[in-house]
């Protein structure tokens, strides 16, 4: 017992518990860190079988089957939809149907997107 009482003993125990509270104090930080990176990470939404080309506005992805989409990019144009809105905007159309879809998906969305389907004649 007498060597409980030795100042040198004392300062052996403060100095692993100061080492212990420091190295925990770090592991919270450490996590704090992890959580805050994770919950402020953009995610990048995308639909898959659709794809942005690298010619094509940045908010506007087709789907991948398409091979023509200059058509398109005029309809789009001329129906207001723009990158300007934080929307994505993912089309489906093939040349041999009339149907053109528009998914509509906004900026702080992410499985929420509404869908607009138009009936168009290439020749008009």
């Amino acid at each position: 017992s007498e060597g409980m009482n030795d100042p040198v003993s004392i300062k052996k125990i403060f100095s692993q518990r100061t080492i212990y509270l420091r190295l925990s104090l770090c592991g919270l930080l450490l996590l704090a860190f992890i959580i805050w990176t994770i919950s402020n990470k953009k995610i990048n939404f995308t639909i898959d079988g659709y794809r942005n080309f690298s010619n094509e506005p940045s908010c506007v992805y087709f789907n991948e089957r398409n091979d023509n989409n200059d058509y398109v990019i005029n309809f789009l144009q001329s129906h207001g939809y723009v990158c300007d809105t934080g929307n994505k905007y993912f089309v489906s159309h093939f040349s041999a149907s009339p149907r053109l879809t528009i998914f509509i998906c906004g900026p702080k969305t992410s499985l929420k997107c509404d869908s607009v389907t138009y009936i168009v004649d290439k020749n008009d």
